[in-house]
């Protein structure tokens, strides 16, 4: 068996790629914890009675005057 024995003057140095890599690393979780925070607000946010009224209130807006035009026509085929 071999040892291999560093010597003392030999220093570790970050090598720039290294440093590089570790930023890339930190900032992709970084970038992973804000998309799981705000995916999670959305979750929540379309579960709750807000979204639905809001929802319900853009579809009533597009649709009341087809409800309008249907309900009209028959009554006059019922003429009342």
């Amino acid at each position: 068996m071999t040892k291999i024995i560093f010597e003392k003057s030999f220093n570790f140095e970050r090598l720039p790629n290294r440093i590089r890599t570790r930023f890339i690393a930190f900032l992709a979780l970084f970038i992973s914890f804000i998309t799981f925070g705000l995916g999670l607000l959305v979750f929540l946010y379309m579960k709750s009675p807000n979204f639905e009224y809001q929802l319900l209130g853009q579809v009533m807006k597009h649709l009341e005057s087809i409800i309008n035009t249907k309900i009209e026509k028959k009554f006059e085929k019922k003429k009342f």
